[in-house]
């Protein structure tokens, strides 16, 4: 049975043990079996089985080997290899396709950028990412041949929802780059929705963040519920399709089948071509060089988007919202319109509770090392 939640912690006794011996050797430096055990509290033999198989993954390395007094075994001192890749997080989305390799503590070793000219997620983009990444990789002399997991960001329904998907190519293509990464890395990678992966990279640096909203606009529009450490998904997994609630019934045709969706007026491709520009970096070029009618465009577009996310706002109750979108992060202006139409739409009791404030990982990056952690969430 799928969960309709994604935690956003290990919850298996083995992983949480693996995370509690990685923390320790991250905060004292090194240690040794027997230091292991005194800080995890489980015995010789449950520590020594994980010490092997963190060795026998290049995950950690004995950085010491000290002389027994008297006849017993050399003391072996442990710590962190933290140039070993341990987890890849590749991020397919309609612009570019992105990968980043994490080490056991999900330090970045490696990122890289393709861009995907035609706008068509496809199988060719998604092999030239990973032959570039291989090929990167080969020039830095990292070894990928230590990876633990794969995690896949993909934007549009996905193979395990519990919905038919649109079509058959739709379909076909899910499974297909399921096989594909499967057959190349020979790991049956993790697949999650780009915002999905997007909330849970932002939110490893938000440590203190338990409940709140994750706004994203990319090449669409979505949004993550995250209350008590959870990513919550749905029955159907498709909780947070803000980008699909109607703003004009009268509007554009949505690829959902819909009209006048929110994400058919707000999302970066959408702004673009009304703006008749091609890139969001044309949309703040022209927003520099006052220009009215982009100015008066995305004003809108700001008071609109606060609007909805008020009203989610009131239906989740959340303690903060947290906004990824290019735009906002680089136009202070945009981001101050945002949040007081979002303020204003609220009960004036929430209005100065609720914190609202731009994500810390650029819209770029966050998906392919969301992926990266998701991928180690859902390891073996």
């Amino acid at each position: 049975m799928i969960p309709n939640t994604h935690t956003l912690t290990s919850n298996d006794a083995e992983s949480t043990l693996r995370e509690t011996v990685v923390a320790a050797l991250q905060s004292h430096g090194s240690l040794t079996r027997s230091e292991l055990c005194d800080i995890t509290g489980e015995t010789r033999a449950t520590i020594s089985a994980l010490v092997n198989n963190l060795l026998k993954t290049d995950a950690i390395r004995i950085s010491e080997t000290q002389k027994a007094n008297g006849r017993g075994r050399p003391t072996q001192r442990l710590s962190l290899n933290r140039d070993c890749a341990q987890y890849l997080g590749i991020a397919m989305q309609k612009q570019r396709a992105s990968a980043t390799v994490h080490n056991i503590v999900h330090e970045p070793l490696l990122s890289i950028e393709v861009p995907n000219p035609n706008g068509i997620i496809s199988i060719e983009i998604l092999e030239r990412t990973v032959r570039e990444l291989s090929a990167s990789a080969r020039t830095n002399r990292l070894s990928l041949r230590n990876l633990k997991s794969i995690g896949c960001a993909f934007p549009g329904l996905l193979p395990n929802q519990r919905l038919s998907l649109p079509s058959a190519d739709a379909r076909e293509l899910a499974y297909a780059i399921e096989a594909f990464l499967e057959d190349w890395f020979g790991y049956k990678p993790i697949i999650e929705g780009t915002a999905r992966t997007a909330a849970l990279a932002e939110l490893r640096h938000r440590p203190a963040v338990t409940d709140c909203l994750y706004f994203r606009v990319s090449d669409g529009v979505a949004m993550v519920q995250v209350s008590a450490s959870n990513l919550v998904t749905g029955t159907y997994r498709l909780a947070g399709e803000i980008g699909h609630i109607t703003i004009d019934p009268h509007g554009f045709q949505c690829f959902c089948g819909k009209r006048g969706c929110l994400e058919t007026i707000i999302s970066n491709p959408a702004l673009c071509q009304l703006a008749g520009t091609q890139s969001t970096f044309g949309l703040m070029q022209l927003w520099a060089e006052g220009n009215p009618e982009v100015r008066r465009m995305l004003e809108n577009a700001m008071r609109i988007t606060g609007a909805a996310l008020a009203h989610a706002a009131l239906i989740t109750d959340p303690g903060s919202i947290i906004v990824s979108w290019a735009l906002t992060q680089q136009i202070p202006e945009l981001f101050a319109i945002l949040e007081e139409s979002i303020r204003n739409g609220l009960l004036p009791a929430l209005r100065r509770t609720i914190q609202i404030e731009p994500a810390i990982l650029p819209e770029v990056t966050a998906c392919s090392r969301g992926a990266a952690y998701m991928g180690a969430l859902g390891q073996r």
